[in-house]
């Protein structure tokens, strides 16, 4: 049984977390647009910005009595990322240099892509969204924290070649560590206390599985090239952990084999 704001009218239901989720993309993505405009903020940080909140939106899924309505959303910020051109205002206050030679936001577009394909399969299986949900705050936050720390406190850094792309061991510790405590919420949360769930999540159940996520987001983390990582740490993670969790520990979400 979904969990609906409005039971009595499932429209009412649908349009209410619709466009609250809309006014909640426009207030994320206009604030930083605004205080970039006033010169309060650096292009950098008005993309952190956008990059920290912007996912959450997507997380009306399981409250929804169709959660593939959605896509309509993710849908739109996927659209916007990709026809923002070096002209226009959204792409001027995060777009970076490398982008312009591309002509468009590519790192933005491949964290909405990867929002749009979780989001589409797991409105066909809202009981697991606490998998979807880990990876999507894992790549909001986590990939952030790893930023920020790896930039001010990396001091044991590695390249990978074919990656191009510069990691830490301080960054890849913060990543996992958040990690970790946004696993135990997203499981703990949409795997224990939701009343949608069919099943309940043991203790032990919660802390394993949030291991597994936090483990496998930092592997993939590290060997991800950085324009695609907001692509690729969300999808293989979240694919990855439910799919090993299935194979090892079915019993942990209700499944018998």
């Amino acid at each position: 049984m979904i969990l609906l704001l409005f039971p009595d009218n499932i429209a009412l239901n649908e349009a209410v977390l619709l466009i609250g989720a809309f006014a909640f993309i426009l207030v994320v993505i206009g604030i930083p647009m605004l205080l970039k405009k006033k010169g309060v903020i650096s292009g950098h940080s008005a993309r952190k910005i956008v990059h920290l909140f912007a996912g959450f939106s997507c997380f009306i899924v399981p409250f929804l009595q169709y959660p593939w309505l959605a896509l309509i959303l993710s849908g739109l910020f996927l659209c916007v990322t990709r026809v923002s051109t070096p002209k226009t205002q959204v792409f001027q206050m995060m777009g970076e240099k490398d982008e312009k030679e591309t002509g468009y936001l590519a790192g933005p577009f491949s964290y909405a892509l990867s929002i749009n394909i979780l989001v589409l399969v797991f409105s066909f299986m809202p009981n697991y969204f606490f998998f979807p949900a880990a990876s999507i705050m894992i790549m909001m936050i986590s990939d952030t924290a790893a930023s920020f720390f790896g930039r001010r406190y990396g001091r044991h850094t590695f390249t990978l070649g074919y990656t191009k792309t510069t990691r830490s061991l301080e960054g890849s510790l913060a990543l996992f560590t958040t990690a970790l405590a946004l696993g135990l919420f997203a499981f703990a949360f949409f795997g224990n206390w939701f009343p949608n769930n069919h099943h309940t999540m043991s203790a032990e159940w919660i802390v394993v599985l949030a291991v597994l996520v936090a483990g496998v987001s930092t592997i993939v983390e590290v060997f991800s090239p950085s324009n695609i990582d907001d692509l690729l740490v969300p999808i293989a993670g979240c694919f990855l952990s439910l799919l090993l969790t299935i194979a090892a520990f079915p019993a942990s979400i209700g499944l018998a084999f």
